[in-house]
């Protein structure tokens, strides 16, 4: 069983027991039987100007004003995007959630134990939270979330799959959700880490006056599409003494720059990935203070559209990605906020390997050589297609240097900017050739849940139009093998493919960023990239 205090496993830990065949439940003994009080304030996203006296109290009240760039879209609790996890993601909360050492910890679940061969998944919740509605969450709520993101209509594409892995979802007691699996899924807590619950009395339903209920730490008060998100503090919210601000309020806009200017005018106390010569201002400003998050997987994408030429041809991918400068573009637009990188994983990733994360060096010798062997005409411009919003960070200023890059080489590149409400329009249906249309985030994560989850790398359907019967085999089998080891050499042997195939890849690392002033404290996210809303809170002199 794995539930809050000292002795819970660590999800590596957990892995490596699945591995060898050990229960978990037979753990249960050992653990701690009672939930956690509510956790520390975080302190892993440091701040670049921390303060050089002792932290203050935390306050209660107040209201906390962010601007973000660009509109969270369609609100779907089963829908990761960047603006969704800052903003609309506080309505709703998931069984269970990782610390900030990748330790699972309850959270709707007060505690979940496997079987002996790990096909059953057993989540004992929470008694008497409560809906912003009033009603009291239940198993049923649970599997109908489970079985909602089957259906395609609801556009979960992130979910899907991993849902179908259940073969029986037992709710006979209010308070036990019993789920069946295939076979044993040792990357299965990843799962729940990312998927939300939502209420099904009001999720999917069709009226005049939509509504987005859930039992997060906030109520979504108004939303205005194109103009504001305002969010006021659930009351009876399951966690004592959280969330500590009276409401959250987003203005939607569509410039960095113009959401600095108004953080330095005094209009906002918050800014999601500023501008990064604003960053550097603000790090030496001891009226703001700049906060990175360290621990994230996050990596900017180039998509490369398999089903068309030129780039449906590999070595003609392989040359392009030859001839990216990432260095560059980490120096001048990212300045040195980020890594360059030629594959999606963390440094505490089982497929992290230092080698071939830097297999694609700037190379132009062989990048023409590539392009020549290749037999594609570079006689037609290519379509370039970048977003106007952010993240990713910098996305206009990578899109010139890619076009100077490959200017060199030869390839021409006629750049066309979309906004993030035409991009899954664009990338799901192909309307474009080369694109750096996002970011990959799962890179923290066991490899096969990104694999699986992304939209960049599912098997099925991804970004890049990509099918390939080897591809399809290596993720499948590192969904299953228990052994970390034999699961080791897969994701090696994935990691060969992925550079060799290279239709989507990283080009640095870009982790979320947040700029604000002194009074904000208490800045953190959790691990999967979403700000934690409840902890953050107003200090007034």
């Amino acid at each position: 069983m794995l539930v809050g205090g000292d002795r819970v496993l660590g999800r590596r830990a957990a892995l490596r027991l699945l591995g060898s065949g050990v229960s978990i439940a037979l753990l249960a003994a050992c653990a701690p039987q009672t939930p956690p009080a509510p956790p520390p304030a975080p302190t892993s996203a440091a701040a670049a100007t921390a303060p050089s006296t002792p932290e203050p109290q935390p306050q209660r009240g107040g209201t906390l004003r962010a601007g973000m760039i660009g509109d969270v879209g369609a609100i779907n609790p089963h829908a990761i995007g960047p603006q969704p996890l800052q903003t609309i993601f506080s309505i709703w909360d998931r069984l269970l959630a990782y610390d900030n050492t990748g330790r699972p910890q309850p959270m709707l679940a007060e505690s979940w134990e496997f079987s002996g061969d790990q096909t059953q998944l057993k989540f004992n919740l929470r008694h008497g939270v409560q809906y912003h509605s009033g009603r009291e969450l239940t198993s049923e709520d649970v599997k109908w979330n489970l079985l909602r993101v089957r259906n395609p209509a609801v556009n979960a594409t992130q979910f899907n799959k991993q849902s179908m892995w259940f073969t029986s979802i037992d709710t006979s007691d209010k308070y036990t959700l019993t789920l069946t699996l295939d076979r044993a899924r040792p990357s299965i807590l990843d799962f729940f880490e990312l998927f939300n619950i939502g209420d099904p009395d009001t999720l999917d339903k069709q009226t005049d006056s939509p509504q987005w209920i859930g039992t997060g730490p906030f109520k979504l008060a108004e939303y205005r599409p194109g103009d504001h998100l305002y969010f006021a503090r659930n009351e009876h919210y399951w966690r004592s003494g959280v969330p500590l601000l009276d409401q959250y309020n987003v203005n939607i806009m569509r410039d960095g720059s113009a959401a600095t200017v108004q953080l330095e005018a005094g209009a906002l106390d918050l800014v999601f990935d500023p501008p990064a010569q604003d960053v550097t201002r603000y790090t030496t400003d001891p009226h703001y203070a700049v906060y990175v998050n360290k621990r994230s997987g996050i990596t900017g994408i180039m998509n490369l559209n398999t089903s068309v030429p030129p780039t449906s041809n590999k070595l003609f991918r392989q040359a392009i990605h030859y001839a990216i400068n990432r260095n560059r573009y980490v120096q001048t637009v990212l300045l040195n906020r980020g890594e360059a990188r030629s594959l999606p994983w963390t440094a505490a990733s089982p497929a992290y390997d230092a080698t071939k994360d830097q297999h694609y060096a700037f190379d132009l010798d062989k990048a023409k050589s590539l392009l020549a062997a290749s037999g594609e005409s570079l006689s037609t411009p290519i379509d370039f297609v970048f977003l106007s919003t952010e993240p990713p960070v910098g996305s206009a200023g990578l899109a010139q240097i890619l076009q100077s890059d490959l200017a060199s080489i030869g390839v021409t590149l006629t750049l066309r900017n979309i906004e993030f409400a035409t991009l899954a329009d664009t990338m799901n249906n192909l309307k474009y050739t080369m694109a750096y249309d996002a970011v990959f985030r799962y890179g923290e994560f066991e490899p096969s849940t990104g694999m699986t989850t992304s939209a960049q790398y599912n098997y099925e359907k991804n970004f890049a139009g990509f099918q390939n019967d080897d591809y399809t085999r290596l993720i499948t089998s590192t969904q299953v093998e228990a052994d970390p080891v034999k699961r080791g050499q897969l994701y090696s042997q994935l990691n060969d493919f992925l550079l060799d195939q290279c239709f989507s890849m990283p080009l640095a690392t870009n982790p979320p960023i947040i700029a604000a002033t002194s009074k904000v404290h208490n800045v953190d996210w959790n691990a999967h990239d979403q700000l934690d809303h409840a902890q953050v809170w107003l200090g007034y002199e």
